[in-house]
């Protein structure tokens, strides 16, 4: 048995509900007010403070690793690890570009 579907929107322009790809689900939606954007500046310059302090945190107890790893055991010494390095690099990134792209837009608005 087959089911026929019929289209209810006209297909020549896109909807406005159409996300396009799947990475537009994961971004951050668009502040519209000035209190949002100054809220989300102030999250980036967190973030990225937060990331940088557990990246430099961890790369100052590295020596360690090898000894937490025989004694904790290596598969999750160094799957923690990649997962708090992960995260800490995601913050720091996401903060440093949510910046970096609102300097840009600012100095291209002058």
């Amino acid at each position: 048995m087959t089911h026929a579907t019929t289209r209810t929107h006209d297909t020549s322009r896109e909807r406005d509900d159409d996300p396009g790809d799947g990475d537009a689900l994961l971004a951050p939606a668009p502040s519209t007010t000035a209190q949002g954007e100054g809220a989300r500046l102030a999250r980036a310059a967190l973030s990225l403070a937060a990331g940088l302090a557990v990246l430099i945190l961890v790369f100052a107890n590295l020596d360690r690793v090898a000894g937490w790893a025989a004694e904790h055991g290596t598969m999750w010494v160094y799957l923690g690890l990649f997962l708090v390095m992960s995260i800490a690099g995601r913050l720091f990134w996401w903060g440093t570009d949510t910046l970096t792209a609102h300097a840009v837009t600012a100095e291209a608005d002058r």
